[in-house]
């Protein structure tokens, strides 16, 4: 658990770890998909081609899913009344 501060007596609980981990590769996921769009973008770019442009709106259709996923996550988290606050600490939410 890098980064995080948890005092002794609010260690977290096995769960908690797994609801943590469930946040970070939302994260990764969200962060690669974003890579591979703008890589796409700078081919389509490049090319100009249909095929090009379909390979880059796919890329944006998948980046955003997968910021949409990472935010009812972290949203989720936020609303159940303060049940894991150390992991939205964690994530900035």
């Amino acid at each position: 658990m890098d980064g995080l501060m948890v005092a002794p007596s609010s260690r977290p609980t096995r769960g908690e770890e797994l609801q943590e981990w469930s946040v970070d590769i939302l994260g990764f996921a969200a962060r690669e998909a974003d890579a591979e769009a703008r890589r796409a973008y700078a081919e389509w770019k490049r090319l100009r081609t249909e095929e090009s442009e379909v390979v880059y709106r796919a890329a944006m259709e998948r980046a955003d899913a997968a910021r949409a996923a990472a935010r009812k996550w972290r949203r989720g988290l936020t609303t159940d009344a303060g049940a894991y606050p150390w992991v939205c600490r964690a994530v900035g939410v």
